[in-house]
């Protein structure tokens, strides 16, 4: 999740101002794994749980494209509606904001995190969302569960970005705090699972999912334009959703050796 100040993140009014670049929450593309019993395979489209990762996904893909839609910068043709009035509508539902929620707006808890408006922080928050959902898919754990992780990460995110910022105008938007929630609970699930740091250095899961927690919680405090608290916040929410709900798939906490998986 990234976060900015009200002043230096562009509003609905009628200026000029573009889009402010912001640092990507994640600085590695962790995309290739390999599984114990047999090569991983990406789970197709219709498999148990990828149909929500999917669904996520473009959700993201619509909320970002109508941000370079609203940019007065865009090159994409008019769409009827005017740019102003656009942002307006981004700026109004998809931040989250202390502001915010004084006004009422309880639903930016929610959509803030299917919100990015630079392609970096896009590209880096889906890769990861992709990796980590692939892993839970891969334990065919069901749409209902991957649906409630996803969600409930974005909300514990959006919950730890306001507690920071308790006595600040920032705002935020992004899906980390939902990434962190998938990828603390594939770690629990498949701590050994082999995924790639900076997209070059192999690591097990655990490894790079403890990394960024370390990092986020020496951050903590710390002047960044990284949203460090909503990612411990969904972190925490993917660990405590294996705990309560995922343990009998397998993983750190099997309910009995027999449902163990390994993973190398």
């Amino acid at each position: 999740m990234s976060r900015r100040t009200a002043n230096e993140f562009f509003t609905a009014s009628q200026n000029n101002h573009s889009l402010r670049r912001r640092s990507s929450p994640f600085a590695s593309s962790p995309t290739r794994r390999a599984y114990h019993h047999h090569p991983f395979q990406p789970p197709s489209s219709t498999s148990d749980g990828s149909a929500v990762l999917w669904t996520i996904i473009g959700a993201n893909t619509a909320v970002f494209l109508a941000w370079q839609v609203a940019s007065p910068q865009s090159v994409i043709p008019y769409v009827g509606i005017s740019k102003a009035k656009i942002r307006h509508f981004l700026s109004s539902n998809f931040l989250l904001s202390n502001a915010h929620l004084a006004a009422g707006r309880y639903w930016t808890l929610l959509t803030s995190a299917f919100s990015q408006a630079q392609l970096g922080h896009f590209a880096a928050n889906m890769l990861s969302l992709y990796a980590f959902g692939s892993v839970m898919a891969a334990f065919v754990i069901g749409p209902a569960h991957v649906a409630t992780l996803a969600l409930g990460s974005a909300v514990a995110g959006s919950a730890g970005f306001l507690w920071s910022s308790q006595s600040g105008n920032g705002v935020a938007l992004g899906a980390s705090g939902m990434v962190m929630g998938l990828g603390s609970a594939a770690a629990c699930l498949a701590p050994s699972a082999k995924m790639l740091l900076f997209g070059i250095v192999p690591c097990p899961l655990w490894v790079l999912v403890a990394g960024y927690a370390f990092y986020d919680s020496f951050m903590l405090g710390r002047p960044s334009m990284v949203g460090h608290a909503a990612h411990l916040g969904g972190l925490g929410f993917g660990v405590a959703y294996y705990l309560l709900r995922l343990r009998r798939y397998g993983g750190i906490a099997a309910r009995g050796f027999g449902n163990f998986r390994k993973f190398r």
